[in-house]
C-alpha cells in the first residue's frame, strides 16, 4: 500500500523498466501479429522505442512473439472448435443439388456457364470454335436458338458435345431461364468479383472475418450509394445502354397491333407475339430483363408511348 507519492522526479528518462516483461510485450504487439505473424523481434524493439520510448531485450521480444502468436492461436482454436458439430452435420447431408431438388423441387437452380466452359476446355483443348458455339449456346434466348446450338456443336466438335450434354447445358442457357427474377446473366462473376475482394479476410480467424466482411460490405455499399447519388440520368446505364442498343434495330421491325394490348412484329422474316400489359415476348428479352426490347419499342414508337409504361 503507497502511502506517499512524490510528483517530482529528477532522475533521466533511460527508457529501462522492469514493469514492462514480455507478456506486456505480448499483449501490445498483438494486433500487429494479427496482421503480420512474421514481424521480427528487431522490429518490435524499434517500435517500442518509437512509440513508448522503452528499451528492450531481444530476447525480451522474442518470447513476447511466442506469446503473441499463443494468444492468437488459442483464440482460432476456440473459435474453431464449434466446427466439429458443424462437420459432423455436413457429412449427413446428401449434397446442395440433391437437397435443392427434395426440399424446393419449383425452384429454378443456374449453373455458371463460365465454369462449366472451364470444365470443357480442361476435357477439350484448343478448340477455337467450341468457345463461339457453347457461348451460343448459353446466350441464346430461345428453345429454337437453344436446339440450333446444340445441334452446331454436335455436328462441328468431334468429342465436345457429349461432355457437353453431361453437364445438362439447360441449367447456364437463357432459354431454359424463367423471368422471374428478371435477370439475364449466364455466368458468376458477380459473385467471384465480390469474392476477389474478401480474399484478404478469409485467411483470418472466424469472428475477425466476418467482421472484415461486414467491414468490407458497408464500405461497398457506400461506395455505390454515392455513385447513385451523383447519376443524372432517367434510367440506370444498363437499362440505357439496352434501350439504346434496341433502338438501333427497331427500325428493321414491323408492327402490327391487336387488340387487348397484344402485338405482333416482324423482323428479318421472323414473327414475334407479345403482349403490352404483361410486358412478354416471344424473343424473351423483355421477359428476361424486364427492359422493352427491340419488338416492343417499335410497338411503343408506333403508338407515341411512353418507354416507363
Amino acid at each position: 500500500m503507497a502511502k506517499f507519492c512524490n510528483d517530482e522526479h529528477s532522475c533521466d528518462k533511460d527508457g529501462f523498466t522492469k514493469v514492462v516483461k514480455d507478456g506486456v510485450i505480448a499483449k501490445l504487439f498483438l494486433n500487429d501479429f494479427r496482421r503480420n505473424p512474421d514481424l521480427m523481434p528487431q522490429a518490435m524493439q524499434q517500435t517500442l522505442e518509437d512509440r513508448y520510448d522503452l528499451v528492450v531485450t531481444h530476447n525480451q521480444c522474442r518470447k513476447a512473439k511466442g506469446k503473441a502468436l499463443k494468444m492468437i492461436q488459442d483464440e482460432d482454436d476456440e473459435q474453431f472448435a464449434r466446427f466439429r458439430d458443424y462437420e459432423t452435420e455436413l457429412l449427413r447431408q446428401k449434397g446442395l443439388l440433391i437437397v435443392v431438388d427434395q426440399e424446393l423441387p419449383k425452384i429454378e437452380h443456374r449453373m455458371c456457364a463460365r465454369h462449366i466452359y472451364g470444365n470443357l476446355t480442361r476435357v477439350h483443348p484448343g478448340r477455337a470454335i467450341m468457345k463461339k458455339i457453347f457461348w451460343k449456346i448459353a446466350k441464346a434466348y430461345t428453345v429454337a436458338e437453344y436446339d440450333e446450338g446444340i445441334e452446331e456443336m454436335r455436328q462441328s466438335v468431334l468429342g465436345v458435345y457429349e461432355t457437353l450434354m453431361e453437364k445438362n447445358p439447360q441449367t447456364c442457357s437463357r432459354a431454359y431461364f424463367t423471368g422471374t427474377a428478371c435477370y439475364e446473366v449466364v455466368h458468376n462473376n458477380f459473385s467471384e468479383t465480390y469474392n476477389n475482394t474478401i480474399n484478404t479476410a478469409r485467411e483470418m480467424p472466424l469472428v475477425e472475418m466476418l467482421e472484415t466482411i461486414r467491414r468490407l460490405a458497408m464500405v461497398r455499399t457506400d461506395l455505390r450509394k454515392e455513385k447513385m447519388k451523383k447519376h443524372k440520368g432517367k434510367y440506370s446505364k444498363k437499362v440505357a445502354k439496352t434501350i439504346e442498343e434496341e433502338s438501333k434495330h427497331k427500325n428493321n421491325c414491323r408492327a402490327v397491333a391487336r387488340a387487348n394490348g397484344q402485338f405482333d412484329v416482324r423482323e428479318n422474316n421472323l414473327g414475334h407475339s407479345g403482349h403490352m400489359t404483361r410486358r412478354t415476348c416471344t424473343c424473351r428479352k423483355w421477359d428476361m430483363t424486364g427492359i422493352p426490347c427491340r419488338h416492343a419499342l417499335r410497338v411503343i414508337m408506333l403508338h407515341a408511348y411512353e418507354v416507363e409504361i
